[in-house]
């Protein structure tokens, strides 16, 4: 699995609407520490793997830090 530098992409900030809300979304400069008890929302703008043709298949995202392995399992939807 090839991985992409967080300082290679190449697309713009990104807003989006969650329940309403506009949400800044930004591409990270360097590691992100939060505070314990904050949380944090995460937003693949291009996935390198996923197609039309994945509809309705499972993904699984991991997610490492230094104090532990997150994972989720969804399917694959239509943005709307």
């Amino acid at each position: 699995m090839e991985e992409t530098s967080h300082s290679d992409a190449t697309f713009p900030n990104q807003t989006i609407s969650v329940a309403g809300q506009p949400y800044q979304f930004q591409v990270a400069s360097e590691g992100i520490s939060l505070k314990s008890g904050s949380s944090m929302a995460l937003y693949i703008a291009t996935p390198n793997n996923i197609m039309v043709y994945d509809m309705g298949q499972p993904v699984r995202v991991v997610i490492t830090t230094t104090q532990s392995i997150y994972s989720i399992e969804t399917n694959v939807e239509s943005p709307s």
